[in-house]
């Protein structure tokens, strides 16, 4: 069988894994901040996290399809299960 293939652009997908783990609520030199541990001396890891995916995932959000997997699962590290960032269908490039 012969014919014309005419290809169509895939969109991508993207999954994340995210670590809610409880050291994310401390700073890059593993200070948990008063009242248990030394002082920060810089932003904690999870604002760090928040602040990139904010600024990146917008970027791409029209032509990229992200999920996002929390890890652990459960809501025993201090960061709530809540997700505030619902991805969007990814649009095909044009």
């Amino acid at each position: 069988m012969t014919g014309v293939l005419t290809p169509q652009p895939a969109v991508p997908s993207v999954m994340l894994v995210i670590d809610r783990s409880g050291s994310m609520n401390f700073d890059f030199a593993g200070n948990a901040g008063p009242p248990f541990g030394m002082p920060l001396t810089g932003p904690r890891r999870w604002a760090v996290l928040r602040s990139t995916l904010e600024a990146t995932l917008s970027q791409f959000d029209e032509q990229v399809a992200f999920g996002v997997v929390l890890f652990p699962g459960d809501d025993l590290c201090g960061v709530s299960a809540a997700i505030n960032l619902l991805p969007r269908r990814a649009t095909p490039p044009r």
